[in-house]
């Protein structure tokens, strides 16, 4: 499955899924994955955060979290 999908910022992007979901995706998603060369993600996992959602809020954390790595610890999937 392909969408096109809007981000947090505005921006369009394709994401591939190469599994089906499980569950249904909502109108928000976290999606985590690896960028290909054309900058399309590879999904590997997909949250559903619901129909309601502070996107302004999640992208200055987003933000926040590049630059304030010791607050916000990366990890791996």
């Amino acid at each position: 499955m392909t969408l096109s999908l809007e981000t947090s910022d505005q921006q369009k992007m394709t994401a591939h899924f190469s599994k089906p979901q499980k569950d249904p995706l909502s109108a928000y998603v976290e999606l985590v994955g690896k960028v290909g060369p054309d900058l399309s993600l590879q999904v590997e996992r997909a949250v559903s955060f619901g129909s309601e959602f502070d996107l302004d809020a999640y992208n200055e954390v987003v933000q926040l979290s590049a630059q304030l790595p010791a607050i916000f610890p990366s990890s791996s999937y």
